[in-house]
Order: C-alpha cells, then structure tokens, then sequence
C-alpha cells in the first residue's frame, strides 16, 4: 500500500548458512566455530616471522582470541578467508598502530 514505509518493508536473501532479514535483523545467529579458533590464533602466531609486521601488533591480536572469533565469523567459518581478514587486519594494525593513537592525534 501507499503508507507503508520502507522500514515495514520486508526482505530476505540468503547469505552462507545465514539467513539476513532486511530490518528485522538476523534470523539465525552466527557463532564463530570453537575448535578453528585456536588454528587461526596459531597461523596469526606464525605471521610473527614477517618482518614487515609490526609484532607487537601481531601479538597483540593473537592474544586477543575475540578477533579471530571475529574474522571466523564474517567469513562464516570459513578457515582461509578468516586467515585472509585477519592477515589484512594485522597489516593495518601493523601501518596505522591503533594503539597509539591519542586524543593528541586529533
């Protein structure tokens, strides 16, 4: 009908294994799988080696196991491209340093 507002507006798509609902939000929640945790923190540990990497940066993001949760679950548990995410992540992380940043930087 002529009132009804785009927000009433319902649509889903099918994305992965997880079905995304316009405004209604998700319908299946997403977790992260618990047993590739661990192997993704151990292959972020291995980036260590590159020199390129800042590693206090890399240690950083391998002691925190909420990222790699993270990249596990936007890429829907999907090893190589949560490796992928992070790998970027950790690059930004190592050329922007967010942990230095202060108000004085603004």
């Amino acid at each position: 009908s002529k009132n009804e507002s785009k927000s009433d507006t319902k649509m889903t798509t099918k994305t992965g294994d997880a079905e995304v609902k316009g405004k209604e939000g998700i319908s299946e929640e997403i977790k992260a799988d618990e047993y590739k945790v661990v192997p993704l923190v151990n292959k972020f540990i291995d980036l260590m080696a590159d020199e390129d990497l800042d590693e206090s940066e890399v240690r950083h993001v391998c002691e925190d196991e909420y990222f790699s949760r993270r990249c596990l679950i936007a890429s829907y548990n999907n090893e190589k491209k949560a490796f992928e995410l992070g790998a970027r992540g950790i690059r930004w992380r190592s050329e922007f340093k967010p942990r230095k940043i202060s108000l004085d930087d603004f």
